[in-house]
């Protein structure tokens, strides 16, 4: 299995965090010290592999390690102790996001010990800092667009000479393929520029997204590309970024919308697992298929996190969009607020629980309508991963189930959406 060698600003973090739970042992459950999670269990084992991870990574194979952290987990997902080591060993393996997510559960521990703390917020604090590449990838079976939606009628009022009397038209709709291939994939570059000041560092970073859907025919495919090359300052408890942010979407094989222009990112936590963030962007939205639907594009999130129990979260984000496009039936304004519970529990399970809701309200009626489209959505999904079922040495399956009920004032675009997906993501 390869190596992976350390440079020495990770082999000096990894000391201190050994160093740090080494002087607490007192105060944190070991897997050798925790009670056995039911009767079948066996300490000595979990102890043993404890220690063959630990071994692992003073190895340099944090790979490895990962794997039998994630094991011991899946039998109680309460050891603390095992989860920063876990959330070490994707530090070391280059898996800066799921690293950090972990650091953040484990500052929600009850009774974690300040030297402890401290050590974790200096990873994290790394984490933001990290000079390098990282990754992740998600692979799934999906249902396109309109594949699971019963929709309330067929019938839909229209006035196509506008002579002011709208006139009933039944709408012939396509059968949309019962399942398509989604994959998607986020990579990232950093580079450190220096440091102001005692405790501001300021880096430069390119990022990357990409989505893919691969359905029966063209007619159902779908695509989007981010690029965004930015800078960023962080400190020990903070993060402030400003990037340039390009987009491109197709759909049925065809560019459909690009996107340019500037976004600004704020992120802040503090010792005890609570995070927050606000993120802003304003761009020029180009329609490749009307121009009349071009326009300049306001988007703004807020999003409050956080951890429970060293081995879950809540969080609750906020969302708004506006498009004032040249047309004002193509105008918008759109609100979203969704409320997340995720759970680590035994077995290896991870749960996360999902509710939504949104409204978009038209600027305008569209041509031929007597009255503009307000659209309510309500929602709610289930997602559940095995994260101790690694496959092809990188990759946890996961099942997503959603409801969706959409109500429109056009009751002819008004309908329930069942979604169901089956994938696998990356864990490193």
């Amino acid at each position: 299995m390869a190596q992976i060698k350390l440079s020495r600003g990770r082999r000096v973090l990894r000391g201190l965090l050994f160093a740090s739970l080494l002087a607490a042992a007192p105060a944190l459950s070991t897997a050798a010290d925790a009670p056995a999670p039911n009767p079948v269990s066996d300490p000595a084992a979990i102890n043993a592999r404890f220690e063959g991870a630990l071994s692992a990574l003073g190895q340099g194979d944090a790979r490895a390690a990962i794997v039998q952290l994630t094991q011991i987990l899946a039998r109680d997902p309460d050891l603390v102790r095992v989860r920063l080591e876990l959330a070490r060993a994707l530090f070391l393996a280059g898996d800066l996001r799921q690293s950090k997510q972990q650091f953040l559960r484990a500052l929600s521990a009850r009774d974690l010990p300040a030297p402890v703390r401290a050590t974790v917020l200096g990873f994290i604090r790394q984490i933001d800092d990290q000079r390098g590449y990282s990754s992740a990838f998600r692979l799934a079976l999906t249902q396109p667009e309109g594949a699971g939606r019963n929709y309330k009628t067929d019938t839909l009022y229209f006035d196509p000479f506008g002579t002011g009397t709208a006139l009933p038209f039944t709408l012939t709709r396509p059968d949309s393929p019962g399942i398509a291939l989604e994959v998607e994939g986020d990579l990232r570059q950093l580079w450190s520029l220096g440091s102001f000041g005692d405790t501001a560092r300021l880096s430069a970073y390119l990022r990357g997204h990409l989505r893919l859907l691969e359905a029966r025919g063209d007619d159902y495919d779908e695509g989007r590309l981010d690029f965004a090359p930015g800078v960023q300052l962080s400190w020990p408890l903070s993060t402030l970024a400003l990037e340039v942010r390009t987009s491109a979407l197709s759909a049925a094989a065809d560019l459909t919308q690009t996107r340019a222009g500037l976004g600004v990112t704020y992120q802040s936590r503090n010792t005890r697992g609570l995070s927050w963030s606000g993120d802003l962007a304003v761009s020029h939205l180009a329609s490749r298929i009307d121009d009349r639907a071009s326009g300049t594009l306001t988007e703004a999130t807020a999003t409050l996190q956080q951890s429970f129990r060293g081995n879950g979260y809540l969080a609750a984000s906020l969302r708004g969009e506006t498009l004032q496009a040249h047309a004002g039936s193509a105008s918008y304004t759109r609100t979203a607020l969704r409320l997340t519970r995720a759970l680590d529990v035994r077995g290896g399970l991870s749960l996360r629980a999902s509710a939504f809701a949104e409204t978009t309200r038209q600027q305008d009626a569209s041509p031929g309508f007597q009255r503009r489209r307000i659209d309510h959505d309500l929602g709610v999904e289930m997602t559940v991963q095995k994260n101790d079922l690694i496959l092809f040495n990188r990759f946890t399956p996961f099942v997503t189930l959603g409801k969706t009920r959409h109500d429109s004032s056009i009751a002819a675009f008004s309908y329930a959406e069942y979604r169901l997906q089956l994938g696998v993501e990356s864990l490193f």
